[in-house]
């Protein structure tokens, strides 16, 4: 089953679709290309289908495609050394001993319409007319990729097979809140045991700490940089100057207060994103800033945001696998279909409050007890999702 590591991906903005995926599609190809020898007169060409065509210059997803096929990768993504190798790119139009122009080599296909995925891509090396090599893949969502081959075989059950045996295995919110019943355990409890079966705890531990920086770094370079965003708009951003009028005490009113930090830790991460900065996928691009907000105006130290992301993760992933469900068992009074991301944000709130930790790290009949701190705030994090990009 997938790790808390893999929920939480270090990546580049603007999209873990269209930048991210992208990004890692390409440096799987340029890897594979160093490795062998090739026709002189060979060259290297990248077709975007799909969304990835329609929507590739405003998601950065031809330059992405550059980067990775030069050997970036999202998670150790530094813009200095991107920028000295598409300039070296741009003089010397080779790789890997491949001739690769991306002004002509990374073309845009608008007219294929019958794809295994929306977001396609074809990477091949030509010598003329003959092709030598050539893969498809696809960007599957949240920086997740796949080839064609591993989307045309359906896994049984539709559910994918990791290698991985852990103590509490689960595919559905359902069995999840099951085994915290019949265990008496805490979610994060379950999560740790989990990913102790993949690697050694103070590797996980690890992991945590650095998702956490890299997401408060990304914060702070929010809260500091001005200017306007890359686009044709000429967006300026927001954030530095909210957090201003914020630090010198201009507020609507004390109540309001709270979310008006959270709105702006949000709009940070939302406007670094927009600019290609590095963010954490929680789980998408899209939706990177709400989990950053939270955990930096509640969580005090290293411990509470290592509690709060392991059961972040898991929250995630059970509400993409049966959100309805889910939601249903942690709002059992109401009847209306909440949204998955909400049902997300009023879970976790209090789960990175120092007053209510311990008793929202225990299974669910705690979490029933918490009902009225959860439906205070259900209105107020509306606001907190309108500060929100959708991926």
């Amino acid at each position: 089953m997938l790790s808390v590591l893999d929920m939480f991906r270090v990546g580049v903005g603007p999209s873990s679709s269209h930048t991210v995926g992208p990004m890692r599609i390409a440096l799987r190809y340029g890897q594979q290309l160093a490795r062998r020898r090739w026709t002189e007169g060979a060259r290297v060409v990248v077709t975007l289908q799909g969304s990835l065509a329609f929507t590739g210059h405003g998601h950065g997803t031809l330059r992405a495609t550059a980067l990775g096929l030069l050997g970036h990768a999202p998670e150790t993504f530094d813009a200095v050394q991107a920028e000295r190798d598409l300039a070296a790119l741009e003089r010397t139009r080779q790789l890997s001993g491949l001739a690769f122009d991306p002004a002509t080599d990374i073309r845009l296909d608008y007219e294929t319409r019958d794809l295994l995925h929306p977001n396609a891509m074809r990477l091949a090396v030509l010598a003329g007319d003959a092709v030598l090599a050539e893969e498809e893949w696809f960007s599957t969502g949240g920086g997740f990729i796949a080839s064609r081959r591993q989307l045309e075989q359906a896994a049984p059950a539709d559910r994918v097979a990791t290698g991985r045996d852990v103590p509490h295995p689960f595919a559905s919110a359902a069995e999840l809140l099951a085994i915290a019943e019949a265990t008496g355990q805490s979610l994060e409890t379950i999560v740790l045991a989990n990913e102790d079966a993949i690697r050694p705890r103070a590797e996980t531990l690890a992991g945590l700490d650095h998702v956490a920086a890299v997401m408060l770094a990304c914060i702070d370079r929010g809260l500091t940089t001005e200017g306007i965003l890359p686009g044709g708009l000429k967006v300026e951003r927001r954030a530095p100057s909210l957090w201003q009028q914020l630090q010198q005490g201009r507020s609507a009113n004390e109540p309001e207060r709270l979310f008006d930090w959270l709105n702006v830790y949000a709009m940070a991460v939302n406007e670094e994103n927009a600019a290609g900065g590095q963010v954490v996928t929680a789980p998408t691009n899209g939706a990177a800033g709400i989990l950053p907000a939270v955990m930096k105006h509640y969580c005090e130290g290293a411990e509470q945001r290592r509690r709060f992301l392991a059961t972040a993760a898991e929250d995630h992933r059970v509400a993409a696998l049966e959100p309805d469900h889910l939601l249903a068992r942690l709002r059992p009074l109401h009847d209306q279909r909440v949204d998955p991301v909400l049902g997300q944000l009023v879970v976790l709130r209090p789960l990175a409050d120092v007053d209510h930790l311990t008793a929202l790290s225990r299974p669910t009949e705690d979490l029933r007890a918490t009902k009225g701190i959860v439906d205070e705030d259900i209105g107020h994090l509306h606001a907190l999702l309108g500060a929100q990009g959708d991926e």
